[in-house]
């Protein structure tokens, strides 16, 4: 049995061969990791031909690691009067993502408008704080998040990107720019060194009706991280590191002054 949390009963079948019943006196555990062992049965009269099982649980502890034990079986079968049976379980180290991390990150971002399209490598930095309550929070950007063993999906909602981007590019270009997310991958893996990976995919659509001008981007990026200790320093001044929607943000503006630096009635901020 090789688990993180209590396992699933395995059985073990007494069968009777015998012409006349058998009589079961007792069912115990014994060794050194006895305590992480649990056993439940019926068994006291087994009839001729007839069987009847034993289950046993493990129930990991510390310390970690493979534990071993004996289920001895008393009866009154003259030729086995007592029969053992090995037991061993592993209990692994549970691994979670709860907590704070200093994200290192690479991403690639590709951004078209009309027939005019640009892609770049950049790297970032951020924080990504996972709580036991299911809540994600990054930077510039909250969501959920799910466990499923190591690994974990962060869940930021299309509407809270789609709002993000909408006024950080309004306030980035001086007009209105409408966002449609279309695709939102956001998975990683916690390590048992302390460490976790990630992936995250985006794509959107965006649109300007100043100049009924649509547009498009793309993100594929991938991460690593490091678990914070309470005497780790926090990314404390967004300015000083390039974050995970900035290079997407920065290539939007770059591609909009490229289409529109040749018409009157748009003012890009600097």
């Amino acid at each position: 049995m090789q688990t993180e949390s209590t396992s699933a009963p395995k059985e073990i079948t007494i069968k009777n061969k015998g012409s006349g019943s058998l009589i079961i006196d007792s069912v115990t555990v014994t060794g050194i990791n006895a305590d992480n062992f649990i056993t439940t049965n019926s068994c006291h009269v087994i009839s001729p031909g007839s069987s009847c099982k034993v289950y046993a649980t493990f129930k990991p502890g510390v310390p970690l690691g493979k534990k071993i034990a004996i289920i001895s079986i008393a009866s009154h079968d003259i030729k086995h009067p007592i029969l053992n049976v090995k037991l061993t379980g592993r209990a692994e180290q549970k691994i979670s993502a709860v907590g704070t991390w200093t994200i290192a990150g690479h991403s690639t971002v590709r951004v078209s408008i009309k027939s005019k399209s640009q892609t770049a490598r950049t790297s970032w930095s951020d924080e990504f704080t996972f709580s036991d309550e299911g809540h994600f929070e990054m930077t510039d950007m909250d969501g959920t998040w799910s466990p499923n063993g190591s690994k974990f999906t962060v869940n930021l909602g299309t509407e809270t990107i789609k709002n993000y981007f909408e006024d950080e590019l309004r306030n980035q270009i001086g007009t209105d720019v409408t966002v449609e997310v279309t695709t939102m991958s956001f998975t990683g893996t916690a390590e048992k060194n302390g460490t976790m990976k990630g992936n995250l995919k985006l794509a959107m659509k965006f649109y300007v009706p100043t100049y009924s001008t649509p547009g498009s981007a793309t993100v594929s990026a991938t991460f690593t991280g490091t678990r914070l200790t309470t005497s780790s320093p926090l990314l404390n001044k967004k300015q000083k590191h390039i974050l995970l929607p900035e290079p997407v943000l920065r290539m939007i503006k770059e591609e909009m002054e490229l289409e529109f630096n040749h018409r009157d009635g748009i003012s890009l901020s600097k």
